[in-house]
């Protein structure tokens, strides 16, 4: 598994297209198919196969999968890679979803990424409506019901939620959401402030300033295009 995570990092396919010939030959050697597989294996295969742009082959592993609808890790794995690629991979992503008997957070944070990626603002706001009392202490919950408000056009809706965040539990990624969905919807002056008040512990806001600095940067372009 640390093998093919290697391979991801380094963008070595060949060598992990011989590692799963390898746990192949296993397999057979020990008279037991494909489908005996060990989990965390086949989850490292699809993560593999999907991320090096085979996505043919991530999708053959999940769907050969024993029970693969009811398998939590194994649908966040596909979901992973398929938003990672254009071509209608961000609505397989959300088929797979719908499909899904069972799903956590993690799926729910791609699945909203999805809906932004292809515009489904209905379905996605059915999501954010199943899972805002869900996870009432999940930050990155909320970091994501912003952006996806912010990006569906409601950044009131987007406000609200992320000043119901607890100034301790804000983080970069609140920042930058709240400020992108502020920029998408022409508050460029709101976005400064934002920036300008943000609150956060001592030893966080190093990270923060970082963070932040660049979307400043590229507040600043639109407001010079909107100025041309």
């Amino acid at each position: 598994c640390m093998a093919l995570q290697a391979c991801v990092k380094c963008g070595d396919g060949e060598k992990g297209r011989a590692i799963h010939a390898s746990v192949d030959r296993k397999l057979r050697g020990k008279g037991k198919s494909e489908l005996e597989m060990n989990e965390h294996v086949r989850y490292s295969l699809i993560s593999f196969h999907g991320h090096c742009g085979d996505i043919v082959e991530a999708q053959r592993l999940f769907d050969t999968m024993h029970n693969h609808h009811a398998n939590v890790i194994a649908l966040n794995c596909l979901m992973s890679v398929l938003l990672k690629h254009d071509g209608g991979m961000q609505q397989r992503a959300l088929h797979l979803y719908k499909s899904a008997l069972h799903t956590n957070m993690f799926s729910h944070l791609m699945a909203i990424k999805a809906c932004i990626m292809t515009k489904s603002w209905a379905f996605g706001k059915s999501i954010c409506d199943d899972i805002r009392d869900k996870y009432p202490q999940q930050t990155a919950i909320k970091n994501a019901l912003v952006d996806f408000y912010g990006s569906s056009g409601d950044v009131h809706m987007a406000q609200s939620i992320f000043d119901g965040i607890q100034k301790y539990k804000k983080d970069k990624v609140s920042v930058g959401a709240m400020m992108h969905a502020l920029i998408q919807n022409g508050k460029y002056k709101e976005a400064l402030q934002l920036y300008d008040n943000a609150v956060y512990g001592p030893q966080s806001r190093y990270i923060v300033d970082k963070y932040v600095d660049r979307e400043r940067d590229e507040q600043d372009d639109e407001l010079s295009r909107s100025n041309n």
